[in-house]
């Protein structure tokens, strides 16, 4: 270990107080590098476990989702089959109805004559 220069009018005392400071701040630089390091690899450990919690959270809110939404899922397809069937004149209702006014048209053509 290389020693340090000290000035040449410090008393023994003073060396030896020099010498103790150097080593308190030593120690306390390492004690100082070890807390960051230790709390670093605890920060990342809590980083990856509200990740891990935030992707457990997400699949059970899809899965619940889909749970809930699959019969209103299931009406909606036919509610929307049902508004492009009346879209296209293709209903039970509108063909029943077209019937209706086919047989009203003979009826009064019948009575016009």
């Amino acid at each position: 270990m290389k020693s340090r220069a000290t000035p040449p009018d410090m008393t023994k005392e003073q060396k030896s107080e020099l010498k103790a400071l150097y080593a308190r701040r030593k120690k306390l630089s390492k004690s100082i590098a070890n807390d960051i390091a230790r709390d670093s690899r605890r920060i990342a450990a809590i980083d990856r476990e509200i990740a891990r919690e935030e992707r457990s959270l997400a699949r059970e809110a899809k899965a619940r989702l889909q749970t809930i939404t699959h019969h209103l899922r299931s009406e909606r397809r036919l509610m929307l089959n049902g508004v492009a069937s009346h879209q296209k004149g293709t209903s039970a209702t509108q063909k029943a109805c077209a019937a209706i006014t086919r047989r009203i048209s003979i009826l009064e053509g019948r009575l016009n004559s």
